[in-house]
């Protein structure tokens, strides 16, 4: 067999006239580094461009469409050679040429000239080698990873844990040395912040403080990674990477019904340290796993979190596309590749196949791609109202390689597989069992990314826990560990985190404890070398420092409502809609209804739990670098810029909570302002001011003081919109909805809650007999729309009844024209037959005594009625109680039960024929529950701003508007905004 391998062999040789000496250059190291770099891409055995493959030597001797390529042992007349010299080949990109150095074309002039040697069987691969143009299967992050010893101490009293070791050699090696631990105080907030996303309270300031013993700080740390906040933490994190929003995106951006549930199962697999490679295996296949229950299946909805166009230019194509995204997703979240590429060619710069992409895709194909059920499984087929993911059955549907990637250009059907690139871990994937309700695809897709001996996942992931608490990765591009991502800082380190997370049951607390507990991370943020080490290391790839960060979006708005006692804790649940500002949602293109009213408490909860809708996200969000939700995102921007300044200068969000927290240091500290600067110093920046802080902080305050006391009471908390819509059952606003006739005289007076108590139509203000129709004032009250009774005979009369309980809250601005001394009412259903001492009314007498039902007046007198007034009545579980501009005036208990039947009328007292209103009346409001007190005062700063009346609220004197002035320039300190 030898002997005639031989023969074979020479007689080949013999053919091809190709001699076996080579002088100058060896074939692989010199040229097929050359052929597979610049020439293999577009001359292989699959897709010879003219009709040339450069990938073997009968390819090569055969040559092109044009005859041979080359002639051995003579470089002159091989036509390789010319089209190379001509810089044909490689030809030009993007206009650029591709000329070959001339160093290459030597080597290959020399190996052409000495005879072309060509190992026998030898295919040249574009992959199988890195170059300094693509990763070929060499690639690092492609290799198994080996647990590297730990460095050996070199300084023991800074190594605290083996991560030190490793830090501390590369630093020595570099002539450099680590900053000094921080203090207890700076190290405390950076390791509440990383671990929970927000600032340690007082309390455990004051305990970690006190506490000297060597274990106060381990304590701290397995606090924190035990706290429920923990998982609202990191849980953010993740839904970055998954692209999670809880609408589809596009035009309609329709609802995602209850993927809210994902959100919460991230939190709390996060919070129970879910292994993770159980982490990975049920989001890619919780429908498929031995252990399917509601949470598996929940997991899928990870599949299903990107956008969705419900009307796409053509659905076959959407098809595809919806595809690509899947897989994008999947492969740069758990592998930190960019298999995505690989569509419509062979990947540019990463050992991945045009193959590969449709192996990896194929485990999503038989899944619900289509346009039915907003893309995916009916519940029926879940068995589940979650919205997740499953197959249509246990058939493998066929998909076929596209030729660049287009549908109408099918090749060859490909088989679902795990990706070449990884040859000690490829496999095919095998057929489900017949009793599979699933193709079971995703599921062998799982178990390769969580093999143990993949040398991707574990990398991957712990390179994101160490950006999420030192501030970077060791690889700074964390989603693409691929040629064009950048290198690891510490590969060593890296790959010693990587096997540490798998020899531990893949527990990522573990991970993320060592980290912290490490001298590293305690650093401080300075250094006493910042000049000369910044020369050297300007980006601190070395960690020679802590890097000093910048609050994210959430942990900003976190932070605002925790500085200011307004945060609700609250876990779970569907999301709230936060406060958005009518110019906000300018753009959408169904206003009616694109946006939710949630009561203030859950727009006080945490930032996680807030509504993201991909067609308008918080101003104040995407201002300080809120993610971007259509695609996966493993490191968001981070900027330092001139809207932020005027954000946090101007937002209603940020003057509210501090007017909030000025109201919290009231009711602390009473009539005692340096305590007040004291504890607002300490809820703000967790430490105490320095007196030169107060001394600046009581000279801000009589200066503001002095500011309000020459101006009205408004404050910049209050909004310029009504946001309290929770029961909101009557709007009237004078400067909407209004119909005259050709004398001002108001025909309707339209209803602008949306929200009618029957649901289909709303309650307006009509009146059809031209003679009693008040008059339309186009710059009444505060300059604005207003209607004008005459006192006489004028009113209108509400299509509808408002109330349906008991509990009830009536608002109106307006003005008391009268003298006489009679009763006026601005809304009533008073009823000679039956409902006489039992109506509902609201009204004044000509000497500004308020009338609210028989059961309670006076209630209240209005000192200066002519002036306009916001007048408020409330009837509560408890008590009923009127206000005038904020400022209570009386208080009864509750009425007694009242009948609140129709009909109503607003300008007069029900049917009575008298009491008509005489005066101005611009906006009533009527809730279906009495409000809280902070909800009318958000109701009553929406109304001062709107027609310039002062509030008298205790909330509004100069004083405490002035001390909100001072908790807002807390709220925008470098120290509040900035984590070293």
């Amino acid at each position: 067999m030898s002997h005639l391998l031989s023969l074979t062999r020479i007689f080949t040789l013999f053919l091809l006239g190709i001699t076996a000496a080579v002088a100058d250059v060896d074939f692989e190291k010199d040229v097929s580094l050359i052929i597979a770099k610049r020439c293999v891409e577009c001359h292989n055995a699959a897709d010879p461009k003219g009709g040339l493959d450069l990938s073997t030597l009968p390819g090569l001797t055969k040559g092109g469409v044009t005859g041979p390529a080359v002639v051995s042992g003579d470089s002159n007349a091989s036509y390789l050679i010319e089209r190379i010299n001509s810089g044909e080949m490689p030809p030009p990109a993007k206009g650029e040429s591709q000329k070959l150095p001339e160093q290459e074309i030597n080597i290959l002039v020399s190996w052409i000239d000495g005879g072309v040697t060509w190992p026998i069987g030898r295919t040249l691969d574009i992959y199988e080698r890195t170059s300094d143009v693509r990763g070929g299967r060499d690639w690092w992050s492609l290799q198994s990873v080996e647990r590297p010893a730990v460095p050996l101490p070199l300084d023991e009293a800074w190594i605290n844990t083996p991560i030190d070791a490793f830090i501390l050699k590369k630093l020595r090696q570099n002539n450099m040395s680590p900053a000094p631990r921080s203090d207890k105080r700076t190290l405390l907030r950076r390791l509440s912040y990383d671990l929970t996303g927000l600032p340690p309270t007082p309390a455990q300031t004051q305990s970690f403080l006190n506490d000297n013993s060597e274990s106060a700080y381990e304590t701290m740390v397995d606090t924190l990674l035990a706290s429920s906040h923990f998982g609202e933490r990191w849980a953010r994190h993740w839904l970055d990477l998954i692209r999670f929003a809880e609408t589809c995106g596009y035009e309609r951006d329709q609802l995602k019904p209850n993927i809210w549930m994902y959100r919460d199962w991230v939190i709390n697999a996060f919070n129970d340290d879910m292994p993770y490679d159980k982490f990975v295996r049920d989001q890619l296949a919780g429908d498929e796993v031995p252990y399917r229950d509601e949470n598996s299946l929940i997991a899928t909805g990870m599949i299903r979190a990107g956008t969705w166009n419900d009307e796409p230019n053509d659905p076959a194509d959407y098809q595809y596309t919806r595809l690509e995204d899947m897989v994008h997703t999947t492969s740069s979240a758990f592998i930190g590749l960019t298999v995505k590429c690989a569509r419509c060619h062979n990947h540019k710069f990463d050992p991945i196949k045009q193959t590969d992409y449709y192996r990896f895709a194929n485990s999503f194909w038989s899944g619900y791609i289509g346009q039915a059920d907003l893309g995916g499984p009916s519940e029926k087929r879940l068995g589940s109202k979650a919205f997740a993911w499953t197959d249509r059955s246990n058939a493998v549907v066929p998909l076929h390689r596209l030729i660049n990637g287009e549908r109408t250009k099918p090749a060859e059907v490909v088989a679902p597989a795990s990706i070449s690139s990884i040859p000690a871990l490829e496999r095919t994937f095998t057929p489900p069992p017949n009793e599979s309700d699933t193709t079971n695809q995703r599921l062998q897709l799982a178990n390769w990314i969580t093999h143990p001996d993949h040398p991707l996942t574990a990398r991957v992931i712990v390179n994101r826990l160490w950006q999420h608490t030192m501030g970077e990765g060791f690889v700074r591009t964390p989603n693409n560990f691929g040629f064009k991502g950048k290198l690891p800082t510490h590969p060593q380190l890296l790959d010693w985190l990587a096997a540490e997370l798998v020899s531990g049951d893949w527990k990522m607390k573990r991970i993320i404890k060592l980290i912290v507990m490490s001298n590293v991370y305690q650093q401080q943020s300075h250094h006493e070398q910042q000049q000369l080490y910044s020369e050297k290391d300007y980006l601190n790839t070395l960690w020679w420092r802590a890097q000093r960060k910048r609050l994210d979006a959430e942990q900003l708005r976190d932070s605002i409502l925790f500085a200011s006692g307004q945060l609700n804790p609250a876990m779970g649940g569907p999301s709230f809609f936060p406060k958005m500002s009518p110019e906000a949602l300018e753009g959408l293109s169904r206003k009616s209804g694109a946006w939710g009213n949630s009561p203030l408490s859950e727009r006080n909860r945490r930032s996680i739990y807030m509504m993201t809708k991909r067609s308008r996200l918080l101003p104040l969000m995407t201002t300080f670098n809120f993610t971007d939700t259509t695609l996966p995102c493993g490191r968001r921007d981070v900027t330092t810029v001139a809207p932020q300044a005027l954000a946090l200068l101007n937002n209603h969000f940020v003057h509210q909570n501090s007017q909030a927290m000025a109201n919290q240091m009231n009711d602390l500290h009473p009539e005692d302002i340096n305590a007040q600067i004291k504890a607002a110093w300490i809820a703000a920046i967790g430490r105490e001011p320095e007196s030169f802080e107060v001394e600046a902080s009581l000279n801000h305050v009589r200066a503001q003081a002095k500011q309000f006391e020459s101006q009205p009471s408004f404050s910049p908390a209050y909004e310029s919109s009504l946001s309290i819509k929770e029961g909101l059952s009557v709007w009237l606003d004078a400067g909407q909805r209004i119909d005259t006739d050709d004398a001002a005289g108001v025909k309707l007076w339209g209803d602008v809650s949306g929200s009618s108590k029957d649901g289909q139509f709303p309650i307006d203000a009509a009146q059809a007999e031209a003679t009693t129709r008040p008059t339309f004032i186009p710059e009444g009250i505060g300059g604005k729309p207003t209607l004008r009774f005459n006192g006489t005979n004028q009113l209108l009369k509400l299509t509808g009844a408002p109330f349906s309980n008991q509990q009830l809250t009536v608002i109106a601005v307006a003005a008391d024209a009268s003298t006489d001394g009679r009763h006026r009412e601005i809304i009533s259903n008073w009823n000679s037959r039956g409902r006489s001492t039992t109506s509902l009314f609201l009204g004044t007498t000509g000497e500004g005594k308020i009338r609210f039902s028989d059961a309670f007046q006076p209630a209240g007198e209005i000192e200066s009625p002519e002036t306009a007034f916001i007048l408020t009545a409330l009837n509560g579980p408890e008590q009923a109680s009127t206000f005038v501009n904020g400022r209570q005036l009386a208080t009864s208990a509750s009425l007694a039960k009242r009948d609140l039947n129709g009909p109503y009328v607003v300008g007069t007292q029900g049917n009575f024929g008298t009491e008509y209103w005489q005066g101005d009346i611009a906006e009533i409001i009527i809730y279906d529950r009495a409000l809280s007190l902070d909800e009318l005062q958000h109701v009553w700063g929406y109304l001062s701003r709107k027609y310039t009346i002062g509030l008298e609220s205790d909330q509004a004197t100069p004083e405490r508007l002035a001390f909100a002035s001072l908790c807002h320039v807390l709220m925008n300190l470098n120290e509040f905004l900035y984590i070293d």
